[in-house]
């Protein structure tokens, strides 16, 4: 039998690219409390500098503006 234990967690999530910007989210939006670090002074990665990217081919500020808007609404 596993007993299950509560704890006060927080996740730590390096590297603000665009799939450290959407594992922050999703563990934030689960209730837990995230710390996201980024070596830049701007979230977005690699994916900040590209034209275009995959799957809808669309300008990377359509991807990046959802997260962006995504963090500021969530406090954790």
């Amino acid at each position: 039998m596993t007993d299950i234990v509560a704890t006060n967690e927080t996740i730590l999530v390096v590297g603000g690219g665009i799939s450290g910007m959407t594992a922050a989210l999703e563990a934030a939006e689960t209730g837990k409390n995230v710390v996201l670090v980024e070596k830049n002074p701007a979230l977005g990665g690699r994916t900040s500098q590209l034209y275009r990217y995959f799957p809808k081919l669309c300008h990377p500020t359509c991807g990046l503006e959802i997260n962006q808007r995504r963090l500021k609404n969530n406090p954790r």
